[in-house]
């Protein structure tokens, strides 16, 4: 499963220059199905790949709905969840956690909510990953 992962985060490095993250997932679906027709993923694997994709669609397509201020709550709530982690395993010190976290609630207030800039954009991509 490990190199099964590593191997969707590469192909999700590839597409992220796409500003929309569900063609970035709809391109990822394609790609699933030609490495099947290659014979490079089984028919279960490509099924459970292209499931895990129209979840995510679908879940991108239900925070789009949500009006601003909960779009914004959320991103803050998801940020937070993942430094604290972070900080948690070590991986990065309390006061850079802080200074991320600052930087970042000063992009999310500034948004907009009509386009994808990187971190809604991460938001997705993250959640998109294998745990």
């Amino acid at each position: 499963d490990e190199e099964k992962a590593v191997a969707e985060k590469g192909l999700l490095k590839k597409e992220r220059k796409e500003k929309d993250p569900i063609k970035v997932l709809q391109s990822l679906k394609k790609k699933t199905e030609k490495r099947l027709k290659a014979g490079e993923v089984s028919k279960e694997e490509a099924k459970r790949i292209k499931t895990r994709i129209d979840e995510r669609i679908k879940e991108i397509k239900e925070f789009e709905k949500l009006p601003l201020a909960e779009k914004k709550k959320l991103l803050i709530s998801s940020l937070e969840s993942r430094l604290e982690k972070k900080v948690e395993e070590n991986k990065l010190s309390q006061e850079k956690a802080a200074e991320i976290l600052q930087k970042k609630l000063e992009e999310i207030e500034a948004w907009d909510g009509k386009s994808y800039p990187d971190f809604v954009k991460r938001y997705f991509f993250r959640k998109q990953q294998v745990n």
